[in-house]
């Protein structure tokens, strides 16, 4: 349990790295480059990364749980992790080739689209699957906090003026590659090379297609509605959705490291058969995540007029309402990670999974289409909250056949009515004029913390602790 708890802490200290940098330099960037700017690099970005989850396929959930199955054998461990290696190197060439064709031919600006090349290149050196499948997070954590912490610093330095924005796009691309290479340095501390027949190689890559569907599809909402933006109305309208998703990925990303250390564990837990345990970490990370995103998301709807000028500065008033939209898609975000991450892929229902996010593509792109003319990027806001809707529920659908997930939810809905009533008294307390705008928003905050945390305690000690309790001895 012990290394558990350490992992956990580890992985969601670094995927709360990946999202607190951005957080960090937003308010400076929204001054200095404005929403254009971010817009001008969210949508290059965007492009970018289909290219690049194309080179990964579904390496960063099959790489791990390969890598996790094998961990203890030392032969086995080199073979696996060469053979999906060289795989990856494979479709790496291919998408490395795209790109340049779509820069060459199809960009309309090019010198953001070849920056934005080294991204691409980074795909064919990122091997944190095999990290995340060894459980060493300790490495990944420590190596992207050094290099987040060098980028921030570099931001600060260089990023002086609206024209600035390549330099924050070089910047930011350069880090990455960075951040791939140095895992490379440690590598050969846990596999020393091997040669590899070409069947070793292939036999990788159907598993790989397969769980490649639901990355594709899932990007197709994550991305595609900034692209979307980009094209329809203007980079503005990115700029102002990609400040807001990153607020949003915030609480979100502390529940896919939860996710992301889980995935490993709950692979071996099933191998050796080891139930208990396996049903004990999946009540406990479900009441949490529906404790957390509760708070997070009726809390940051209840303070979002006091935040976002504060944070962002003048003339991101628009964020308000997104946020207010886009926030409950966190609820369903934080669900449908827990059931992926502990039931579907270590179960290795697949299809399942590829079958949900499948769907909530297909729904986020027609509402994306149905909407974004006419709201904007509050209608791509509206569709993401439709898409990760549906995805829980097509999850939710396919997994009741195990008793774990049906009995857990009825513990689950008074989080959800707690965030509720903490919405409301939030958007009820009023302070006078004279109140500066950041000390109504402390205000709120402090007093919504403590209510929550107050009706969450004594739910927890005079109901919920008796119940769970009693399910264990059962």
């Amino acid at each position: 349990m012990s290394k558990v708890k350490v992992n956990i802490a580890y992985n969601v200290g670094y995927q709360i790295l990946l999202y607190i940098i951005p957080l960090i330099t937003t308010p400076f960037l929204s001054r200095v480059i404005g929403a254009k700017g971010i817009g001008t690099y969210s949508y290059h970005y965007s492009i970018a990364y289909y290219f690049v989850i194309f080179a990964m396929l579904g390496l960063n959930n099959y790489g791990s749980r390969s890598i996790a199955g094998v961990k203890e054998d030392r032969e086995q461990l080199a073979k696996t992790f060469w053979s999906i290696f060289w795989m990856q190197f494979m479709m790496s060439a291919i998408a490395i080739s795209g790109y340049a064709i779509y820069c060459m031919f199809l960009s309309d600006t090019k010198v953001y689209s070849l920056m934005m090349g080294i991204y691409v290149v980074s795909a064919l050196f990122d091997i944190n699957w095999f990290f995340f499948g060894i459980e060493k997070f300790r490495i990944t954590v420590t190596r992207n906090t050094v290099i987040k912490v060098v980028s921030l610093i570099c931001i600060f330095i260089f990023v002086k003026e609206p024209d600035d924005v390549y330099i924050y796009i070089l910047i930011m691309v350069i880090s990455i590659l960075s951040s791939q290479l140095v895992l490379w340095v440690f590598l050969f501390q846990y596999v020393s090379f091997r040669k590899v027949e070409r069947s070793d190689v292939m036999e990788h890559l159907k598993p790989n297609f397969v769980l490649f569907i639901p990355v594709i599809a899932v990007n197709v909402y994550k991305m595609m509605d900034k692209i979307m933006l980009g094209m329809l109305v203007d980079y503005t309208e990115v700029g102002y959705y990609e400040n807001c998703e990153k607020i949003l990925n915030v609480p979100t990303s502390i529940i896919s490291g939860i996710g992301t250390v889980m995935l490993p564990r709950i692979t071996n837990l099933i191998s050796s058969c080891d139930v208990k345990t396996e049903n004990k970490y999946f009540t406990y990370i479900m009441l949490f995540s529906a404790f957390f995103s509760s708070a997070m998301c009726f809390g940051m709807m209840g303070i979002a007029e006091e935040f976002v000028p504060w944070f962002f500065g003048p003339g991101f008033e628009n964020c308000v309402s997104i946020i207010t939209v886009i926030f409950p898609s966190s609820l369903f975000l934080a669900l449908a990670n827990v059931l992926r991450t502990q039931i579907l892929i270590p179960y290795k229902m697949d299809l399942i999974y590829v079958l949900s996010v499948t769907l909530g593509a297909v729904v986020n792109f027609i509402f994306n289409f149905i909407f974004i003319s006419e709201y904007h990027a509050l209608g791509a806001s509206f569709a993401t909250v439709l898409a990760e809707g549906t995805v829980f529920i097509v999850q939710f659908m396919f997994v009741t056949k195990r008793r774990g997930p049906i009995k857990i939810m009825k513990y689950l809905v008074p989080f959800y009515i707690f965030g509720i009533m903490l919405f409301l008294i939030l958007k009820q307390i009023t302070f006078g004029a004279e109140v500066e705008n950041f000390t109504r928003m402390i205000w709120k905050i402090l007093i919504g913390m403590a209510v929550y945390l107050a009706v969450s305690a004594f739910y927890y000690k005079r109901y919920l602790k008796v119940r769970l309790l009693c399910q264990r001895e059962n």
